[in-house]
């Protein structure tokens, strides 16, 4: 990946979590709680553009039933209307 590729990941990957959580009706706490990732990660990943490793990014995934692609959305994705 050059560094466009992975800021584009990255930002992806923030948007798809805050979006699912959003609509899951969780709080950082409950995501957290339910996919045994920190919530401290959690906000990182949300605000901080830090770059989970795959295991956490599957969790995360697993704890809002939605699939790891789900999750990474893309920003022209129709499941980011609203």
């Amino acid at each position: 990946h050059d560094r466009d590729d992975i800021m584009g990941e990255l930002k992806t990957l923030r948007l798809g979590l805050k979006y699912w959580r959003t609509r899951r009706a969780m709080n950082i706490r409950q995501l957290a709680n339910a996919s045994s990732v920190s919530s401290a990660t959690i906000v990182k990943i949300e605000r901080d553009h830090y770059v989970p490793r795959p295991d956490v990014t599957n969790r995360l995934a697993k704890a809002l039933n939605v699939t790891v692609e789900e999750l990474i959305v893309d920003d022209n994705d129709s499941n980011c209307a609203a």
